[in-house]
């Protein structure tokens, strides 16, 4: 998707990959798409300071 649509991009949390990676024993692999931030926390609190809004369903 992230092809066809130039706006649209993936963000992977680093804290949940990285305790993912340790319960598994191994380093998770994402694809190469995806972009690893710190904390997905704190890129979501960015994206609403942009204008985003956040909806959980």
């Amino acid at each position: 998707m992230s092809l066809e649509m130039e706006n649209l991009s993936f963000a992977a949390c680093g804290n949940t990959k990285a305790a993912m990676s340790k319960k598994a024993g191994h380093e998770i692999e994402l694809m190469t798409e995806v972009t690893v931030v710190p904390s997905c926390v704190g890129r979501l609190i960015e994206l609403q300071e942009q204008g985003y809004a956040y909806v959980r369903p």
